[in-house]
């Protein structure tokens, strides 16, 4: 618990991480990443997105936005993993990251 709080905490306090329940209309260059696993994944996922499993996501975020300026908006299937993505993602030098929480959060907000 005090984790996750300290993870909430960082991510409230990070300029570039921005926590969404609004609509939410992605730019053209922007990439929708869904950090869930594979057999999430292969069970239903927003049209569009990307599979980068949280757990390799320092390994393959470089291949897939080598531009750490990119508009990087993630979904997982409840938000938990999204708050420690964004944190490896901050620390690896990405500055523009969109929590868009949970899948069904993310399917609202981006209306799909």
């Amino acid at each position: 618990m005090k984790k996750l709080f300290a993870l909430l905490t960082l991510c409230l306090t990070l300029p570039a991480c921005v926590a969404t329940k609004e609509p939410v209309k992605m730019p053209e260059n922007a990439i929708l990443l869904d950090i869930r696993t594979e057999s999430e994944y292969k069970a239903g996922h927003i049209e569009g997105a990307v599979l980068v499993p949280h757990e390799h996501i320092k390994l393959k975020i470089g291949k897939i936005a080598p531009n750490k300026t990119t508009p990087l908006y993630l979904y997982c299937r409840s938000g938990r993993r999204v708050k420690l993505a964004i944190k490896d993602l901050h620390d690896l030098g990405y500055k523009n990251l969109h929590d868009l929480g949970g899948m069904e959060d993310a399917r609202k907000a981006l209306k799909k």
